[in-house]
């Protein structure tokens, strides 16, 4: 019984599962299954995959509901006043900063969902911008 690549501890960068660690018959390259030996991800980057997502969502729960109470809050934190115009603007303009990316990361999960399988590179991205498009829209419409 012989041992195989993967299970031995001290495989190459990328080894191949199926073929011998002692073989001196080459394995042909279709029967071959490329295993990527990866260092593990460190704490700030699963902290940072974690916080992600946060940051937005903190956006839309810190920002009020109507504009004229954003030019209060704007006034009294600065000491400006803001127009309703430019509170208005503002105020649409703090609310696509936080559903963009909640509604891009949504779409994401919902690609990876129904198309678990990685198909051609561009239709990928293509499905998420249009997803995320759609259900950004969506929501702002409710606003």
């Amino acid at each position: 019984m012989s041992t195989f690549n993967c299970c031995r501890g001290r495989a190459a960068r990328i080894a191949a599962c199926n073929t011998p660690a002692t073989s001196e018959v080459p394995v042909p390259v279709e029967t071959t299954v490329p295993v990527s030996i990866d260092k593990p991800d460190g704490f700030f980057k699963r902290a940072s995959r974690f916080i992600k997502p946060m940051l937005p969502a903190f956006l839309l729960a810190i920002v009020p509901k109507c504009p004229f109470c954003l030019a209060a809050y704007v006034a009294l934190g600065t000491g400006i006043g803001l127009s309703v115009t430019s509170a208005r603007l503002l105020h649409i303009s703090l609310l696509c900063a936080g559903l963009i990316p909640l509604s891009l990361f949504a779409a994401k999960h919902i690609r990876d969902h129904f198309f678990p399988v990685s198909f051609a590179g561009w239709h990928q991205q293509v499905f998420t911008g249009m997803a995320g498009m759609l259900i950004g829209c969506s929501i702002l419409w409710l606003f």
